[in-house]
């Protein structure tokens, strides 16, 4: 089972506030758009509009729900869920050297090119515990 940021974590609180204002911000820029098709170009416009909001909006989220699922799956079969299993398969003092040198961004984008059914978050984990 892949494990998952705690409720206390700022970072993740920071993120998820961040995530609501995004959200928040395209919404609001859809129905913009909305009431202005509604209102300039007619209600039957306004509803092809809508539709394709919605349609776009649905296949995106379902693109990617499979995708992290998929990530999910092959980190159970490969590693049995333990982040600490993923962590062993790693060369760790190579990983290590290159965050002391060049920074957690590169050492975490080596460990993702190796270990790509990683979430950031578990990424940011391995790279911070060596």
């Amino acid at each position: 089972m892949p494990v998952t940021p705690s409720a206390s974590d700022p970072a993740a609180a920071a993120r998820r506030r961040l995530a609501r204002l995004f959200l928040a911000g395209v919404l609001g820029v859809i129905v913009l758009a909305l009431v202005w098709a509604a209102v300039t170009q007619g209600p039957g416009v306004a509803l092809v509009v809508a539709a394709l909001v919605l349609v776009s909006t649905v296949g995106g989220l379902l693109s990617v729900r499979r995708d992290r699922a998929r990530k999910e799956r092959d980190f159970a079969a490969t590693f049995g869920g333990s982040l600490e299993a993923a962590k062993q398969s790693l060369d760790q003092d190579t990983i290590r050297a290159l965050r002391d040198n060049r920074g957690e961004l590169v050492a975490a984008r080596e460990v993702r090119r190796r270990l790509p059914m990683l979430s950031l978050d578990e990424v940011a984990r391995i790279v911070r515990s060596l």
